[in-house]
């Protein structure tokens, strides 16, 4: 075998084993995760397609969550897509007001789903992320402070009774 071809497989070998063992370490890390008390799961996990075969419908899903919600408590639900992509979602309102009243940037991961609307969304605000999240709020902000809205409430309360008239 040539030099440069068992040179190459050698660098190719480290690569994946590299890659692997992050992996393995990320994947530990999240089933820790999963496995804490405080998220609630919706079954038993399957080694290969995680939750999928749990899932039949959508609308079964969130039958299922919502009903766990209400039997544990719990404020976190989470499930596996296949074995490596976990998710996390939060299920009641007193955790998504902490999370999201945080000043900290929000990460572009959140919601994969964005990156198939980026063309359409852009970069502004809702997938933006560092400075450029940071410059983008602190520009909208003012226009969300309390008194600012308040006098919109006739108009927001008109145009929902027309909504609720339409249906």
């Amino acid at each position: 075998m040539d030099f440069s071809v068992l040179v190459l497989l050698t660098i190719l070998a480290m690569l994946l084993i590299r890659k692997g063992g992050n992996f393995l370490r990320k994947h530990r890390m999240n089933s820790a995760l999963f496995s804490s008390e405080k998220i609630l799961s919706i079954g038993k996990r399957h080694p290969i397609w995680g939750h999928l075969h749990l899932m039949p419908e959508f609308t079964d899903y969130l039958r299922r969550v919502d009903k766990g919600i209400q039997e544990t408590g719990k404020r976190l639900s989470g499930f596996w897509v296949m074995f490596f992509y976990p998710v996390i979602s939060l299920c009641h309102p007193e955790t998504a007001k902490v999370l999201l009243k945080t000043a900290e940037p929000k990460p572009v991961q959140t919601g994969g789903g964005y990156f198939a609307f980026l063309p359409w969304l852009g970069n502004g605000l809702l997938v933006s992320s560092g400075k450029h999240w940071e410059r983008n709020r602190r520009l909208l902000n003012p226009a969300f402070l309390i008194d600012v809205l308040k006098s919109y409430v006739g108009t927001f309360n008109n145009v929902f009774d027309i909504f609720l008239v339409s249906f």
